[in-house]
């Protein structure tokens, strides 16, 4: 399991690690809350969360064994940001299909506030996720993981 674990990109990975990250906090969590509370409802909500985090991980690595998803490579364009916070709302990308251009919608994660025009960026989505055209761009809703490159961008 550990030699396919290996055999998945690396950001399929890091998502997988970080939400087996997010269920190892949550067990540690719990345990201290409810030793020092003596209350069985926190014991309750951390089997909860870490039975979802789990769930998600096993989904996630059943998805990418099977290689039912898909890699979308693209240049940003252009990006929108929030006014106040200034983080990345939505990118948009140039990606090449069959020698035709398309412009892709992509929102990263809230955290990202760093994206210049030129940055490469790699999309993996689910096989059956929806990808809805608007205005001459197609908007993906959500994505598995994200990488990003700032290597090329002046």
């Amino acid at each position: 399991m550990i030699q396919k674990f290996k055999q998945f990109p690396e950001p399929l990975q890091r998502q997988m690690l970080m939400r087996l990250a997010t269920a190892l906090g949550v067990v540690l969590l719990a345990g201290i809350l409810a030793s020092a509370y003596h209350d069985i409802s926190v014991i309750v909500v951390g089997v909860v969360i870490v039975t979802f985090c789990v769930g998600q991980t096993i989904w996630l690595f059943r998805l990418a064994d099977r290689g039912r998803y898909v890699l979308i490579k693209g240049v940003c364009q252009e990006r929108t940001i929030t006014p106040i916070t200034r983080r990345v709302k939505s990118a948009l990308l140039c990606v090449v299909v069959d020698d035709q251009e398309l412009l892709v919608k992509v929102s990263p994660r809230p955290r990202l506030k760093k994206l210049p025009p030129g940055t490469q960026m790699e999309v993996y989505i689910a096989e059956n996720t929806s990808i809805y055209p608007k205005d001459g761009e197609h908007i993906i809703p959500n994505y598995l993981a994200l990488k990003i490159s700032y290597a090329n961008v002046s």
